[in-house]
C-alpha cells in the first residue's frame, strides 16, 4: 500500500512490482504468483500458494505477517 495514488501511479509505471519480482524473491514459479494492482487503495497484492495449510504442524506464520521482510530491499527508481 502507498500513501496515495500519485505515489502508487509512480510506482505501478516503473514495473518493478511484477509477479517476476515476487517469485525471484520468495523462490516460487511465477505461475504461482498472482499479482493484482488496486488502483483505487493505491496497493499491490500477490498471493502465493501456502507450502502447508494455515495452522497446520509445522506452519511458521499463520497470518502471513511477516512475508513483507524481502520486500524491503526492492529499490523502486523515482
Amino acid at each position: 500500500m502507498f500513501a496515495n495514488r500519485e505515489v502508487f501511479d509512480e510506482v505501478q509505471a516503473t514495473g518493478v512490482i511484477n509477479a517476476g519480482l515476487f517469485a525471484r524473491l520468495y523462490s516460487v514459479p511465477e505461475e504461482q504468483c498472482q499479482l493484482v494492482e488496486f488502483p483505487l487503495a493505491a496497493a499491490f497484492k500477490c498471493s502465493i500458494p501456502r507450502p502447508i495449510p494455515a495452522g497446520d504442524v509445522g506452519d511458521t506464520d499463520v497470518y502471513g505477517c511477516q512475508w513483507h521482510g524481502p520486500l524491503l530491499g526492492v529499490e523502486i527508481p523515482i
